[in-house]
């Protein structure tokens, strides 16, 4: 069941309706616009009023020449405000073209009257210069992307030995795509990138304990060249950790680290345990993660795609139970 945002109490985040799409630059939106509301421990706060980030990456062919935000809601009236720091607002460049991540600055007064409880609240990112041309609509809860990683089990253990009971209840990242370009004319003048569901599909499951993340990849078939890369940040602004299993070396392994990952393989499944100090998360209560997987020459990717996959913004956002 889909989680709302809860006046003065808490607000838990956890999924993305789009809106109108007109031509190219709005269809590349469903795809190519990431949208992430910064909420650190999955819980916004609200008395009176509330503060947040809704952070933007656009990773289309081409800038968005007008970009504005409304907050749609019965529940609260919002003040918008873009960060000082983007200098080319209203334009949101595109990253190929040098662009970054940019944020609006959200701030909610809960409205006269409003007795406390769940409220929904969307985000309509729109056109500026007519204001019925919307990117897409998303969900605050599904900005959010909030994960909740469980405890794991006393019975898991580090052995080869995969038994579903003990990763039943894990945390599980699947739905894998490729990032391909379609045609948008005849002639292959113009192109887009798109989001399509792979056929390679791949399971991965996390669970923890206070200092350690484990994890078990289910890779479901195998290639010749076979990897799947897990990368981790403590922020959206941080270089990620990149943890890489190689299906067939039979090795797990983080890059730019002499910290010994324990790992066991099993057919196509490897089960691995990893130090959250060794990628600096020590005391850590929530982190980014994403997925990709490379078997041969098809790459897939959980979220993001090959222009934002080294970007945390994409990120799912990691809560430990």
């Amino acid at each position: 069941m889909k989680k709302v945002f809860i006046a003065f109490c808490l607000l838990s985040l956890t999924s993305v309706s789009y809106a109108h799409l007109c031509n190219d630059v709005f269809i590349q939106a469903k795809d190519n616009l990431a949208v992430k509301v910064d909420v650190r421990d999955g819980q916004l706060r609200i008395n009176e009023s509330g503060e947040f980030r809704v952070y933007l990456l656009n990773t289309m062919d081409r800038d968005i020449a007008d970009i504005r935000l409304e907050v749609q809601s019965e529940a609260f009236d919002s003040d918008v405000t873009p960060s000082p720091d983007w200098k080319s607002y209203p334009r949101l460049k595109t990253k190929s073209e040098g662009g970054k991540k940019e944020f609006f600055t959200v701030k909610l007064t809960r409205r006269q009257g409003v007795a406390e409880g769940k409220y929904s609240i969307g985000l309509c990112l729109f056109n500026g210069r007519d204001k019925s041309m919307v990117f897409k609509t998303v969900d605050m809860n599904d900005a959010a992307a909030v994960m909740e990683v469980p405890r794991k089990p006393d019975s898991l253990a580090i052995d080869g030995s995969v038994d579903k009971e003990e990763w039943k209840d894990a945390l599980m990242c699947t739905s894998m795509y490729e990032y391909v370009f379609e045609r948008i004319d005849a002639a292959w003048i113009s192109q887009q990138g798109v989001n399509k569901m792979s056929d390679v599909q791949t399971r991965v499951r996390f669970s923890h304990d206070e200092s350690t993340l484990y994890g078990m990849v289910d890779f479901q078939s195998s290639g010749q060249k076979d990897i799947v890369n897990i990368y981790i940040s403590p922020d959206h602004d941080s270089t990620p950790a990149v943890l890489t299993a190689d299906l067939q070396n039979q090795t797990v392994t983080l890059g730019g680290s002499d910290t010994p990952v324990e790992a066991k393989f099993s057919g196509t499944k490897v089960e691995f345990s990893l130090p959250l100090e060794s990628v600096g998360l020590k005391n850590a209560q929530s982190f980014y993660v994403n997925v990709t997987r490379k078997q041969d020459t098809k790459q897939t990717y959980w979220r993001g795609n090959e222009i934002s996959v080294l970007d945390p913004i994409v990120y799912a956002n990691f809560i430990l139970k």
